[in-house]
């Protein structure tokens, strides 16, 4: 492997970590990184199917199915008709589902105001400026490929 290749290897590695150390925020809470997300959608997005989710997240619909079935075994969601029409189910948080989204939500504030407080507004905007760089770059690159 070259320097330049190594370098861009490098990169993709610290993006992995960093990957990686955020999901172990996440699973301090008993949750894994994929359940929390779809508890923040449900959160957020109201009459949300799981469809919608699988096309949102760009997962497979199985994984999303299994992680549904998970949050409603642990009291954590559970589905209803849709208000627009009954025969679709919506997913909707429980009582102990709010609560643990609310916890969540509360931890990660203060963590992610630690993380911004130590980085500086500079440096979070030139995180962002150069991420979305390497992203247009990549999927530039990725077109070009499938060329």
């Amino acid at each position: 492997m070259d320097e330049k290749t190594c370098e861009i290897f490098n990169i993709f590695s610290l993006l992995r970590k960093l990957n990686g150390l955020n999901k172990q925020r996440i699973e301090s809470f008993g949750l894994n990184n994929l359940e929390s997300i779809i508890l923040f959608h449900i959160d957020k997005i109201d009459n949300l199917t799981q469809k919608d989710l699988v096309n949102k997240l760009q997962i497979p619909k199985q994984t999303v199915n299994s992680k549904i079935l998970n949050l409603k075994e642990n009291d954590l969601i559970t589905m209803q008709g849709s208000t627009s029409d009954k025969r679709i189910k919506t997913l909707v948080l429980t009582k102990k589902g709010e609560d643990e989204v609310r916890k969540i939500n509360e931890a990660l504030s203060l963590s992610n105001q630690k993380i911004y407080d130590d980085l500086g507004e500079e440096s979070i905007q030139s995180i962002k400026e150069n991420l979305n760089q390497l992203i247009v770059t990549l999927e530039k690159n990725i077109n070009e490929e499938v060329i």
